[in-house]
């Protein structure tokens, strides 16, 4: 993390400098508060604690916190800036009144509207936040790096929506930084593989070729998104296989006991969108689409006395 601070020998004389600097009126975050924070960031304690900390911090001392993202004497993780709203770009608009100005005449000469611009000002904020410089200093290589990682962000969030949204945002910040000749390319981000495609490389290939041609036999008569939800559902058990009993290659190896510790497994998961433990029905689901792989194997006689299927209807 990036900390620069005033070194006068007085904490109250430090503090005031920097206030000063930012503009932040003390009344509104309380001298104490504004006090304990520089002490924190001085002694390096910002990045030594958890998002959710941070985010905290700075919804306490909203203006101080921003301040010193904006300014580039602190930097912020991907996750921070992709949780932060659109404040970040209002205090940069007050504490950088002439970058904005540049932006805003930029924008305009391309023909982007007022509220884009905002949001292509926010995402601009945030790239310099995650970069430890100011929005007018973005490189190529900067904006390449920073783009990367606020993506990869909003997916570990598990929104995808919210990461369609901002990699618009930043397509149409690329175009203005092109014509503004701050970068120097219009290249696109790198398509990577589907977590369908690469989510299989660690499952025991016996099991995912099984799982595999499954997927591909219902999607002959299913609608795609139902196929999607049991390549998943499937790709979700082979990957437990592979980290919890890694001897089992095959659904042949599977046992009752194997099925049972899974579905004690699935009910303390975490939903992706909300954190919480998953739903019944999401439970239900996922164990259905692996039942229905599992009974073939039961028809081509596999003793039914320890054929793991059973363990679906108790």
């Amino acid at each position: 993390m990036k900390v620069v601070l005033p070194g006068d020998a007085d904490p109250a004389v430090q503090l005031h400098a920097v206030l000063h600097q930012f503009g932040a009126d003390i009344a509104d975050i309380g001298l104490r508060r504004a006090d304990q924070f520089c002490r924190v960031v001085r002694a390096g304690g910002w990045d030594q604690v958890a998002v959710g900390t941070q985010l905290e911090w700075r919804r306490r001392a909203r203006p101080f916190v921003s301040g010193f993202l904006v300014t580039g004497f602190l930097t912020a993780s991907a996750d921070v800036l992709a949780l932060a709203d659109r404040r970040l770009g209002l205090t940069a608009r007050k504490h950088l009144p002439d970058i904005h100005t540049w932006f805003a005449e930029a924008t305009e000469r391309v023909g982007v509207s007022s509220a884009d611009t905002a949001l292509q000002w926010n995402a601009l904020c945030k790239i310099a936040a995650l970069s430890g410089s100011r929005p007018d200093e973005i490189t190529t290589d900067r904006f390449f790096a920073a783009r990367s990682e606020i993506y990869d962000a909003y997916t570990r969030r598990g929104r995808p929506e919210a990461g369609r949204n901002v990699r618009s945002i930043f397509h149409r910040l690329q175009l203005t930084l092109f014509h503004a000749d701050k970068i120097d390319s219009l290249a696109r981000p790198p398509t990577r593989p589907s977590v369908s495609v690469t989510g299989w490389d660690p499952i025991a290939p016996r099991y995912r070729d099984a799982a595999l041609r499954y997927v591909e036999q219902v999607r002959l008569s299913l609608r795609p998104a139902t196929v999607k939800h049991i390549e998943q559902h499937l790709r979700v058990f082979g990957t437990w296989l592979a980290e919890h009993h890694p001897e089992v290659r095959s659904c042949a190896q599977l046992e009752r006991h194997h099925i049972e510790t899974f579905k004690a497994w699935l009910a303390i998961q975490p939903s992706a969108r909300t954190g919480k433990p998953l739903a019944r029905t999401s439970i239900k689901e996922q164990l259905i689409s692996l039942g229905l792989l599992l009974r073939p194997h039961h028809r081509l006689g596999l003793p039914r006395r320890t054929h793991p299927t059973v363990a679906f209807r108790r």
